[in-house]
């Protein structure tokens, strides 16, 4: 992506845009680390939101360009992704967020909902021959 010094914003039709936006020379004083982009909701309630994960890598060398002109891979991930490794089917919610998923045995889930700064409750239900379990733990921030 080549820009003149202009930034990109994030739009969604429901909601808002970051406030803050994605500028090429900021991330390049960061490349490698992520960084949240969050979006609040236009319309409904004050808790939900869309949240995106920013990793800024460098990109592949060009014998074409010259340096002056850097040459950045960004990628634009989920801040949260469920991989369901059991062979039974799984529902993880997070209450205060009113967020719920289920996944069967090898499926996988990405959530934009949850603020990635926060720690979160998370629930944990498998039904294992017929038996119900559920545990709960805390997702923190740095995991």
């Amino acid at each position: 992506m080549y820009t003149d010094g202009r930034w990109s914003k994030t739009v969604f039709q429901t909601y808002q845009t970051h406030a803050q936006g994605i500028w090429w020379k900021e991330l390049a004083n960061d490349l490698g680390t992520p960084r949240d982009v969050i979006c609040p909701t236009k319309d409904g309630p004050e808790h939900k939101i869309f949240a995106m994960r920013i990793i800024t890598v460098e990109g592949c060398q060009s014998h074409k360009v010259t340096r002056s002109i850097p040459n950045y891979l960004i990628r634009v991930v989920p801040p949260l992704a469920i991989y369901n490794r059991l062979p039974y089917a799984l529902e993880l919610t997070c209450a205060a967020r009113d967020w719920r998923v289920r996944l069967e045995a090898g499926e996988r889930a990405h959530c934009y909902t949850l603020p990635p700064a926060m720690p979160h409750r998370l629930t944990l239900d498998i039904k294992y021959m017929g038996l119900p379990w559920a545990g709960s733990f805390t997702l923190a921030p740095g995991m």
